[in-house]
Parts: structure tokens; sequence; C-alpha cells
């Protein structure tokens, strides 16, 4: 039991870490998304409630953003979610906090699942596991400053940590399965994706003066996805393989950081290797008596009785779950022979619960094709203007939402845009400079090897009168 405990447990400083980094991350996300809270949430917006419900493809999972569309509704969402991450944060009636930012995270996340990318999915996941794991056993205002005769362990293992542990290691080791293309066995997939201005960063551009670094990136990147995750399973001195791992998956993605725009995903990625780290990390580290100070502000709240250890019933439901997770993830490979096809007919719990998930980045092969759009409009004075301007892709959600308005399954939705333009512009427009019609034209090219680029070709994917509502 001890060598278990050592393997698949968490110590409750590094849950304190991931708990305060959840709540971090959720504050940060919710001010990127309210800069577009109208466009992307609200029956104004891009994607009104209508389209969705009218859609015959479309699954309805529980979303409370789908009750209302109206601003005011979206907004205060925005905002209880808000005091969900602070009290998740700081421990405040920890257990209801953390089932509160799971709930509304995921609800969020389902009310526009078009602009939805890895770092989104793989917030929801953490919250989700987070409700098995007793997150306020330190530092947290439930508990209050630690006691000296404290009788909480400093390493717990329950179902939810096994879960959680697992949960992060899918991510790479089904990444790697699905990275089964020809470009990652050649080494040269990075080389494509540095030449997609959609996804590169200058240094990400920079490394393509060097080709044999840029192969050996690609083949480092399939071997720490394939391999890191197990150096945190090493039975002998496994303090220090956990630490390795860590500080390795840290420093691989601080590289993504730094060469492309994958918006949250690496910064989530590196707070879920923070409950790899171990009690030997922490004990080395030195004491800091900072909370016992600060705890002493909260002494006029009620302490809470915080339960370490997994009830029966509890315990094999995280492990049941992460079993469902992990044959879901063979059931969507690349890879045809790993397929158990009857899983897929499951899927169904999966998207019910939030732990719907399919880890295929670059898989399985880079995407080829680099695109924007230019949106022609004609005014009611005959004047023509362009509204695609080089500021029509700010953030990584409008790229990942551009990202689908040229595939055939999102044809219907094209004219909620075509709608959305019109009525943004018209809003303020003066007598005789009203919006009258608009055409969404898709540029793309392909890129080949050589830094060359194919003929960039154009095809029209809308037409809107705007007097059409």
């Amino acid at each position: 039991m001890a060598k278990l405990k050592e393997l698949f447990g968490i110590d409750i400083r590094s849950l304190a870490l991931f708990r305060v980094g959840l709540g971090l991350i959720i504050l940060a996300d919710l001010i990127s998304r309210s800069a577009d809270l109208r466009a992307f949430y609200t029956d104004a917006g891009v994607l009104p409630r209508a389209a969705l419900l009218e859609n015959p493809t479309y699954f309805w999972p529980v979303s409370l953003h789908m009750l209302s569309g109206s601003l005011t509704f979206q907004a205060f969402l925005f905002l209880l979610t808000g005091l969900a991450a602070l009290a998740l944060i700081f421990g405040y009636r920890t257990r209801v906090a953390t089932f509160a930012c799971w709930l509304l995270v995921t609800s969020l996340h389902a009310r526009n699942q078009f602009i939805n990318q890895a770092g989104d999915t793989l917030l929801h996941l953490y919250l989700f596991w987070a409700l098995f794991l007793p997150l306020a056993a330190c530092c947290s205002v439930d508990r209050g400053p630690d006691p000296a005769d404290s009788k909480i362990p400093k390493q717990v293992l329950s179902g939810g940590t096994v879960a959680l542990l697992l949960q992060i290691c899918f991510v790479y080791w089904f990444a790697a399965i699905n990275k089964s293309g020809a470009l990652w066995r050649d080494g040269t997939a990075l080389f494509y994706v540095f030449n997609l201005d959609t996804m590169v960063k200058p240094a990400g551009a920079f490394l393509l003066s060097y080709p044999g670094l840029v192969k050996f990136l690609a083949n480092f990147t399939i071997w720490i996805e394939s391999w890191g995750p197990f150096l945190a399973f090493v039975p002998v001195a496994n303090g220090f393989f956990r630490t390795l791992a860590v500080f390795l998956f840290v420093a691989f993605h601080a590289g993504l950081i730094a060469t492309m725009k994958l918006g949250s995903f690496p910064y989530i990625s590196i707070l879920g290797w923070a409950v790899f780290l171990p009690s030997a990390f922490w004990d080395r580290l030195p004491k800091i008596g900072w909370w016992r100070r600060w705890g002493s502000w909260f002494s006029g709240f009620q302490r809470r009785e915080i339960n370490v250890g997994s009830q029966g019933l509890v315990h094999a439901l995280a492990l049941a779950l992460i079993a469902y997770v992990g044959l879901m993830n063979f059931a969507t490979t690349s890879i045809e022979k790993f397929r158990p096809v009857f899983m897929q007919k499951q899927r169904w719990l999966g998207k019910v619960l939030g732990i719907d998930q399919s880890w295929a980045m670059f898989a399985p092969d880079p995407l080829l094709e680099d695109w924007r759009y230019s949106v022609p409009g004609r005014l009611r004075d005959g004047t023509e203007v362009e509204l695609h301007g080089p500021d029509a892709i700010p953030n990584v959600k409008w790229r990942k939402y551009f990202n689908w308005m040229p595939k055939k399954n999102f044809a219907a939705f094209r004219s909620y845009y075509g709608n959305y333009l019109c009525r943004e512009w018209n809003a303020g427009a003066p007598a005789g400079k009203e919006l009258q019609s608009l055409r969404i034209y898709y540029l793309h090219e392909t890129v080949l090897p050589n830094f060359r680029k194919s003929e960039t070709r154009t095809e029209l994917l809308w037409e809107q009168d705007c007097s059409i509502k």
C-alpha cells in the first residue's frame, strides 16, 4: 500500500497549488471571454440558441447558459462563475465552490462549442476530477491555519487521485498514438506547423532556418508524449523521477508557448503537472510561515472537517469513470485496430458529464492549409467596404470559430455570422451608410515543401442580404 500511495497519491500541498491555479485560470479565462460576451453567448451574437435547438445534429448537453440569450443573464452567469473561482482560490466552502466551478465552466463551454479548444476541454476535465479530491486539505479558509497536531496526512491516495493522474497522462499517450501520419514519422510535421501563419509565433518561424533542430523537436514531441508520463511512475526513487517529469513537461509546454498560438492549453497543462510534485519536493523548500500569519485573518470563519479519503462508492465511481475515459479515448483513436468500437455508442455519457474527449492535436498529421477571410460589404449609398480587417481575429476563440467556417457541417450556421455583421454595422451607422449586403470569402493556401505555398484559392462561403433577418 505504501508503494501504491507513493505512485498514485498526491501531496496535499500540490493539491493546494492545483486548487489556486484552477481558480486563477478560470478568472483569467472569464476576463478574456468577456470581451466577446455578446458575440459568442447571446442571441444577438454569432450563435443564437435557436440555431442550436433547430439543428438536428446538435447534442444538447446540460448548459445553464442556454436558459436565456440576453446579455444581462450571460453577464450574471459570468459574475457567478467568477465568485465561485474566488471561493476556490481561497478554499472557502471548497467542495461547493468546486462543484459550482465545474457546473458553470462546463455549461459555458457547452453554450458555444465552435470556439472551444483543447485548453477548454482540459479545464473542465480538471474541475470534474477535482470533485473527488480534498482540495481544502492545505492552505484553505476551510481548514484555517495548519495546526501542529494535524491528523491530515501529507499525501492522499484515493480513486480521485488515481483518476486525475491518469487523466493527465491520457492527454499525452493518446496524442502520441493519434500522431500516426507520414509527416510525424519522417520528422517534418513541425516544419509544416511553423509555416502556418495562423498558428506560428515569431520564435517558431525563426526555427525554420534550422531544419535539423525542427526535425529533432518533432521527434522529441513524439518521445515525450509517449514515454515522458511514465517517469512519474518509476517505482525506484519516485520523488526524483516525478520531479524530473514535472520540470521536463513544464519546459516542453514553455516551448509550445514560445513558438505556437495554442491559447490556454499549454498553461493549463503546466498546472496539471503541479499535482505530480512529490512530498520530497515540498519538504526541501524553505519553511514558509505566511499562511499561519494570514490564516489568522480568517479565524472568524467556521472551520470545516476535511475528509481526505474517499468513501467506497465514491472511490469506485472515480475508478469506473477513468476506466470509461480510457476506453473512450481508444475508441476515438486514428488507428483503427486500437478501437473498441462498442464504446462509441456510449459517448453520450461523456457528453452529459462533460468528460468527453479526444486528443488529436496536429494528428494524424498537421493541417496543411493556411487561411484568411475577406468579407466585402455594400452600403446603401453604394460604397464598398471590407468588414474583415486585420483585427477580425483578435484571439484564439475567434480563430477557432473561423476554423469551423469552411467545414460542411458548419454551413447551416454561416448565416448567423452574416446577420451578426449586419446588426453590428447598422447599429451605429449614419443614414445612407447602412450595410445592405455582404459576402464571405475563404482564401486558403496549401503549405508545400521547401518554404513554398500553393496559389491562393478563393471560395465564396456565404452571401448575406442584410434586409433579411
